[in-house]
């Protein structure tokens, strides 16, 4: 099992770290390898697949992009 040390760490997020281990009943070490887990083991989206396919749906069904101007049109009209 390797070993990690990290440097420069602000103590700000030291203290943050070591709250919420001691909420969690875990030690700081335990804590910061769930939170690094948790974090890498999230899907990445692919942003350029995700707009291409968004793009796609959009001409498929005719819908064009709403403009910034038409949403402030809505909100000052209010919601149904």
């Amino acid at each position: 099992m390797a070993t990690l040390t990290i440097k420069g760490l602000p103590d700000p997020l030291y203290r943050l770290l070591k709250r919420r281990a001691a909420a969690e009943h875990r030690s700081i070490n335990q804590q910061a390898i769930l939170l690094l887990e948790q974090e890498l083991a999230r899907e990445t989206v692919d942003v350029k697949a995700w707009l291409e396919e968004s793009a796609q749906l959009r001409k498929r069904h005719g819908v064009r992009p709403t403009s910034m101007a038409q949403i402030d049109a809505d909100k000052r009209r209010g919601r149904p």
